[in-house]
């Protein structure tokens, strides 16, 4: 039993450091004539429509998002 709450709670911190890192990854600038790239699960949003535009990363999978 001690195993498995150990495991559980080790799980846990894995999960809650996964979704730390990439909500503080997210509105960071990416695109422009440099061509930054956001870091794996995010994908860049772009605010022009033209070669050089410039973004922000996103989560790759944002349900609120998808409602706007």
């Amino acid at each position: 039993m001690k195993n498995i709450l150990i495991i559980l709670a080790i799980g846990a911190i894995i999960i809650w450091l996964g979704i730390s890192l990439a909500t503080r990854a997210q509105n960071v600038f990416c695109g422009g004539f440099t061509g930054k790239e956001c870091l794996p699960g995010l994908v860049c949003e772009y605010e022009g429509k033209f070669p050089d535009a410039g973004g922000k990363c996103v989560l790759l999978i944002d349900p609120f998002r998808l409602l706007k």
